[in-house]
């Protein structure tokens, strides 16, 4: 039967080393983190022996194999931790076996890596398999998980409620990017149950808040007159960020004729477009496509007159959006420079001095 004891370490006697009697046997004295403490001297009295910090077992695993095993500090704890290590080896010897032993003390740093890359390989981009990781790596830093068996619901319920009490101004966030964290929380653990990593889900439980209640953003679909003056002002506007003011306008007109994303577009080039097709077309390759395989977008009659003027010049093997606009925050100055200028230009228009001022205050 395994017992806990403290293993000790022999260490070199101090010069001047201060030798007393202690129960019969030789003990030197000295100070440690301000405390005096007496420890025993070794057989031929040259070095002294200084306890473990872990108390520890001599253990004979199920397969004959002798191991010392370190457990903690406190005895109490020590003591749980070896009736359950001597448990799972009586376990094996009959021939049941835990499979979800070797995974309890992974890093979760290791498991996150896994996911991310089964994330990928169901078809999701790079981009979207990172984010997923990264909020869950966000939460687990802030609640302290670092292990597997550290994963519990009760703090992350409690940091997201902080963080949406929180101010965005100060690091905190509405109840759509709890959300957003909540289902990336939820998908992780998912693949923990079907990846046999655990037996169960620890988020299972995490109940999505209203996103109604507390908007941060009032967001609104541009209209009919408002989207021609933002296409009119990036018309007439100068370069900005490598665009012209011809391509900044192509650009909202086909983003808004044809519903496709940024990184979608930023993909595009004049062989993309079929304009002699029936119906018209513009073909995204499956490697920028949301959906993940080639997509054949129809184009409205209107907007395929717009493109073969503005194609005619353009070189067919170029991007027609080049650069990396579409990763990063580019392509929000863009629009908000466009929008500020078409804003400025409503004002502007205003028949009289109170219509300006009733216009002023308004979000374009």
């Amino acid at each position: 039967m395994a017992t806990l004891f403290k293993p000790t370490r022999p260490y070199p006697l101090p010069a001047n080393a201060e030798i007393l009697d202690k129960d019969g046997k030789p003990h030197i004295r000295t100070r440690e983190k301000g405390k005096t403490v007496l420890y025993p001297l070794s057989e031929d009295g040259k070095q002294y022996l200084k306890p473990a910090a872990k108390w520890a077992a001599d253990v004979r695993f199920a397969d004959g194999r002798r191991k010392r095993v370190r457990f903690s500090p406190n005895r109490d704890a020590a003591a749980i931790m070896l009736t359950e290590l001597l448990k799972k080896i009586e376990n094996e010897k009959a021939g049941v076996r835990d499979e979800y032993a070797d995974h309890r003390r992974r890093p979760l740093a290791e498991l996150l890596v896994e996911y991310e890359r089964h994330v990928q390989d169901k078809a999701a981009t790079t981009k979207e398999a990172r984010q997923t990781a990264r909020r869950c790596e966000i939460v687990f830093a802030a609640c302290g998980f670092v292990a597997l068996t550290d994963l519990d619901t009760t703090p992350v319920e409690s940091w997201l409620a902080g963080q949406r009490r929180t101010p965005k101004s100060k690091g905190g966030f509405g109840p759509a990017t709890s959300n957003h964290y909540r289902k990336s929380l939820v998908a992780f653990g998912n693949w923990l149950v079907k990846a046999r990593r655990t037996a169960e889900s620890p988020f299972r439980h995490i109940p999505k808040v209203n996103a109604g209640v507390d908007v941060r953003h009032q967001r609104r679909p541009l209209s009919e007159q408002e989207f021609a003056r933002l296409v009119e002002a990036a018309r007439s506007g100068g370069t900005f960020r490598g665009f012209s003011g011809a391509d900044r306008a192509m650009l909202y007109i086909v983003a808004g004729m044809t519903g496709l994303l940024a990184a979608e577009l930023a993909s595009l080039k004049r062989g993309s477009f079929s304009l002699d097709t029936s119906p018209p077309l513009v073909v995204v390759a499956a490697a920028y496509s949301k959906h993940r395989r080639r997509d054949e977008v129809p184009l409205h009659p209107a907007l395929t007159i717009e493109l073969r003027k503005w194609l005619a010049v353009k070189s067919p093997g170029e991007l027609l959006w080049p650069g990396k606009w579409a990763k990063h925050t580019s392509a929000v100055d863009l629009i908000k420079r466009d929008l500020g200028t078409a804003r400025a230009a409503w004002i502007k228009e205003a028949r009289n001095a109170s219509e300006a001022q009733d216009r002023e205050p308004l979000i374009s």
